[in-house]
């Protein structure tokens, strides 16, 4: 397991350091190893390696990207086989997404395609001693904790995932739980919406009034939203590759994900957004409630975002 650690340490200070931030380099390290050895002992070395491949692609196919030869694409020209990004929502042309001004200046260049602009949020409708039913929805922010109701579910918080694009694309929301077990959110085979997702639709898992319970395997726990501008076959082999391995093989003295996960997603050059077209979603009982998304923007002409939200299960 040792070389394993060691592997993915270098990977995931390469990734960092490729993002733009060398200061992330010693907590993505950290992270990383702290996951990829969970998931060894957990499970399996092969289970760890794959997870370990899930994570690369996740974080580093844009400077991938960029050191290809064919990455160079001819003013006015987009990437073979995509079609021209669409406009950032809202719709309103007036109306900038960043609010008063964007936080890259001008626009982009011509020939270079638009940010894109993604909302990612976890929502948690919390359970309560003093009351008959769960608070009302609201988005979390990274590091909140959650709680399952041990013995009995009913006592325990419940979870939503939230996300929309400003542009057409290819959406992969991922869980990795506490002991770095990996869950495919998105897109999911029992779900009626699929990739590749439109512009501007809000896409919320498990639809309607289902949510998620949380089971008994406390920790960290993150859920990455990955979005392309191109299907991802990477990210989609690595999950094939990971679903393969049953969730039964889990020993009861499990070990689990110690570390924080990947912090801000602004501290990792993405910028903050705030966007002001309306969000919705159901609680269990039916009711609609309005929320604010957290979004975040790509620099101009990148092909893909992966941003990362995470909570401690208590």
């Amino acid at each position: 397991m040792r070389h394993i650690v060691a592997g993915v340490s270098l990977l995931l200070a390469s990734m960092a350091i490729a993002a733009g931030c060398a200061a992330l380099a010693p907590m993505a390290v950290k992270w990383g190893a702290d996951l990829i050895s969970a998931a060894s002992q957990n499970y399996s070395q092969q289970y760890s390696q794959q997870l370990e491949h899930l994570l690369v692609a996740a974080y580093t196919e844009r400077v991938n990207k960029l050191q290809r030869p064919d990455a160079i694409q001819p003013a006015g020209a987009y990437p073979q086989g995509s079609t021209p990004p669409q406009t950032p929502y809202p719709s309103d042309p007036n109306t900038s997404p960043y609010g008063s001004a964007s936080p890259y200046g001008s626009a982009a260049p011509y020939g270079t395609a638009p940010a894109i602009v993604l909302d990612a949020s976890i929502l948690a409708q919390r359970a309560s001693e003093r009351a008959a039913r769960r608070t009302d929805p609201v988005p979390i922010q990274d590091g909140e904790v959650l709680r399952d109701g041990g013995s009995d579910p009913r006592k325990g918080d419940v979870v939503k995932v939230s996300f929309r694009a400003n542009c057409d694309c290819y959406v992969y929301v991922i869980g990795v739980d506490a002991t770095g077990y990996v869950a495919r959110i998105f897109p999911d085979a029992a779900s009626r919406q699929g990739n590749p997702v439109r512009a501007n639709e809000q896409v919320l898992v498990p639809e309607g009034t289902a949510w998620y319970g949380l089971d008994q395997y406390k920790g960290t726990e993150q859920v990455l939203f990955i979005a392309s501008r191109q299907p991802r076959p990477d990210i989609e082999g690595s999950l094939t590759q990971l679903a393969q391995t049953s969730r039964a093989s889990l020993s009861r003295e499990f070990r689990p994900v110690r570390e924080a996960a990947l912090p801000d997603p602004a501290s990792r050059g993405l910028v903050r957004v705030q966007m002001s077209a309306p969000t919705f979603v159901r609680s269990e009982t039916g009711q609609q409630y309005s929320f604010t998304p957290q979004a975040f923007a790509t620099p101009a002409g990148a092909d893909d975002i992966t941003v990362t939200r995470w909570f401690k299960h208590e």
